[in-house]
């Protein structure tokens, strides 16, 4: 099983048609419940995550934006002892406004992301 994650997304990607037909498969077809689909895939995920330090590479803050929710935004403020108005300011940006999570952070990687880590 690969887990490196540069030659998971370059798998990924080359077999998009294939992975668009197999999702097609499991809503149409499949005779599984989505809780037993959920089920499967999360034991797949878990075996895969624990082959992987995230710590050695940080991708996933590299490559995607993280989303915040109202509470998550004030705990994030408080923890870093800056005033709410100057993290949104300095860090986030407007998403989706009806989302549970309406903020997301402006660039990646991450502003958050020193060594490799989370800086919160």
């Amino acid at each position: 099983m690969a887990v490196d994650l540069v030659q998971i997304r370059k798998l990924g990607e080359t077999r998009e048609d294939e992975n668009f037909s197999f999702r097609r498969f499991l809503k149409t077809e499949y005779t599984l419940k989505p809780d037993e689909v959920d089920q499967r895939v999360f034991e797949i995920t878990g075996r895969v995550w624990a082959g992987i330090d995230c710590t050695a590479c940080a991708n996933c803050r590299r490559e995607m934006r993280l989303t915040f929710g109202e509470e998550e935004v004030d705990r994030v403020t408080h923890r870093l002892g800056m005033q709410r108005q100057e993290f949104i300011q300095t860090c986030l940006e407007l998403s989706e406004a009806d989302s549970d999570n309406p903020w997301q952070t402006r660039s990646t990687p991450c502003t958050l992301l020193k060594d490799n880590l989370c800086s919160i």
